[in-house]
């Protein structure tokens, strides 16, 4: 099981499948990553869209369609940043401290449970699925409409900061958007 030579495509399909109703994405981005990531260079093809649906997974789906926010964000764009942020491990704490699905820092996430009217706030809410889905899709949302629809330095906001944005932007006027993609290479 092991190693690619004992795990088929179709045994992959089969615990990929189970490993979603379990919830279970960090193993299942783990097992696509180490067995099956020539299949997933370059478009997706019909004979492997299955593949790919199990690589990049829409975990809590429900709860991240049922956020509202303005404006609306695809999302797509959310579920990448989870994929990239936490690979879907609710309860994951950076080294920063950013915890969640979406890594959220704990002032962030106050600022943001403030403006959205939650009640009662406290860090340890960041691990709700729920919770920190509404406040990283509302605060990427912002960000994007904030940056003017330029995803790069939205991306590059919500990963460093805004406030590192703007500095970056105003050390080099004109920032080109392929040198904030250089600081953000995981998220291309």
């Amino acid at each position: 099981l092991l190693g690619s030579s004992f795990l088929s495509l179709p045994d992959f399909y089969f615990f990929g499948e189970n490993l979603v109703r379990l919830q279970s994405f960090p193993w299942l981005l783990s097992l696509g990553q180490a067995y099956f990531s020539p299949a997933l260079r370059g478009r997706p093809a019909p004979a492997t869209l299955d593949l790919w649906r199990l690589a990049y997974p829409r975990g809590f789906r429900s709860a991240a369609e049922s956020v509202r926010e303005q404006p609306p964000l695809d999302r797509n764009l959310a579920f990448a940043v989870i994929r990239e942020e936490s690979r879907f491990a609710a309860g994951v704490v950076s080294a920063a401290g950013a915890r969640g699905l979406m890594q959220i820092m704990p002032a962030t996430g106050r600022e943001l449970a403030r403006v959205r009217g939650l009640k009662q706030f406290e860090p340890r809410s960041l691990r709700d699925p729920e919770v920190n889905l509404e406040l990283g899709i509302a605060y990427l949302a912002g960000l994007l409409e904030e940056c003017d629809g330029n995803l790069a330095y939205a991306l590059a906001a919500y990963n460093a900061g805004p406030h590192r944005v703007r500095s970056w932007q105003a050390q080099n006027p004109g920032l080109p958007n392929h040198a904030v993609r250089l600081h953000l290479g995981r998220f291309q």
